[in-house]
């Protein structure tokens, strides 16, 4: 539409005032936050609040608290965060453990959760190697389940062998999920390169796509179209250049997202390349983007049409941009 003049311009609105704490007594109690998700090595304020019967907040009771790891006794998984909370603080070392879990708040006959994950930061790497196959797939294969803290993988992805090595492969005994995008670490991740080992299964007929999520862009390997695409909003960026991928082969597949040193712009890079050959000087692909995504998780993505071909990825590096 036109654009507005100086004098229809509403002014500007105070901000509303804080509500006043009730003065009713203390009913229920509220964690915040109710979810986190942490690097190894990061911390998280958590504030817990006595609420009234009708929800609003009367004081905050935190150092009046009792905490404890807990798992609800309908939980199919039974998993602990590798953290600690210590003085409304909860903490995780530098060593810490890709986990998920829930702790605990009691206070009086209240109590009340916050659940959680410790997800992949610069430093992961991930080869599959110690899974136990102690599942069996609806095609009888012995399999296990992808990292917990993999947002939404559990039903979307197995475990399982392949030539030999323990390798992440797409399932595909439901087609709802014949196309996912699953993230491995947090939305506020920035500067990282993120690769792994990639590989489609099929013929030169019937092929599917696989790739890496890093910063906002999918730079994936679509193999039937013969080509490597960045993408993110398809009417926005949707690039490609021409690459024969072969089925049945191990490619390794680098990605990294870079801004300018002034300015909002930036390049999105990739190369791929065969995994039994050396490691090309020059990307395979770059794309320059004059505003870019500054920060994203990173994350896994596989597309079976049809769900007829499987995507396998092993080897995940996750490290700070140099």
């Amino acid at each position: 539409g036109p654009k507005a003049s100086a004098a229809s311009v509403p002014p500007a609105q105070p901000a509303p005032k804080p509500q006043a704490l009730s003065t009713a007594p203390v009913a229920q109690l509220q964690v915040v936050p109710v979810e986190f998700a942490l690097i190894a090595g990061e911390q998280q304020k958590i504030t817990v609040w006595g609420l009234d019967a009708t929800g609003r907040r009367v004081r905050p009771v935190t150092n009046e608290v009792t905490w404890a790891k807990f798992i609800p006794p309908t939980a199919l998984v039974k998993s602990e965060v590798d953290g600690e909370i210590v003085n409304g603080v909860l903490k995780t070392a530098p060593t810490a453990k890709m986990s998920a879990g829930q702790f605990q708040a009691k206070w009086n006959n209240f109590s009340a959760t916050t659940r959680g994950r410790i997800v992949a930061g610069p430093g992961y790497k991930a080869d599959f190697e110690s899974a136990v196959l102690d599942q069996k797939n609806p095609a009888g294969e012995a399999v296990s389940f992808p990292p917990l803290p993999w947002l939404g993988a559990r039903v979307k992805w197995h475990i399982l062998e392949k030539d030999g090595n323990k390798v992440a492969a797409n399932r595909l005994d439901v087609i709802l999920f014949q196309r996912t995008m699953n993230f491995v670490g947090k939305s506020g991740m920035k500067n990282y390169t993120f690769e792994a080992d990639v590989m489609t299964d099929g013929t030169r007929r019937i092929m599917s796509s696989v790739g890496l999520v890093n910063q906002r862009y999918l730079i994936a390997l679509a193999a039937n179209s013969r080509i490597l695409e960045v993408t993110s909003n398809h009417e926005r960026v949707k690039e490609s250049v021409p690459f024969e991928a072969v089925p049945n082969t191990w490619y390794r597949l680098k990605t990294r997202v870079d801004r300018d040193k002034s300015g909002e712009g930036g390049f999105v890079r990739a190369k791929v390349w065969e995994k039994s050959k050396p490691e090309p000087d020059k990307w395979t692909i770059e794309v320059r983007q004059e505003k870019i995504h500054t920060q994203g998780a990173p994350g896994i993505f596989a597309f079976s049409p049809q769900s007829q071909k499987r995507v396998f990825i092993d080897n995940l590096s996750i490290t700070a941009n140099e």
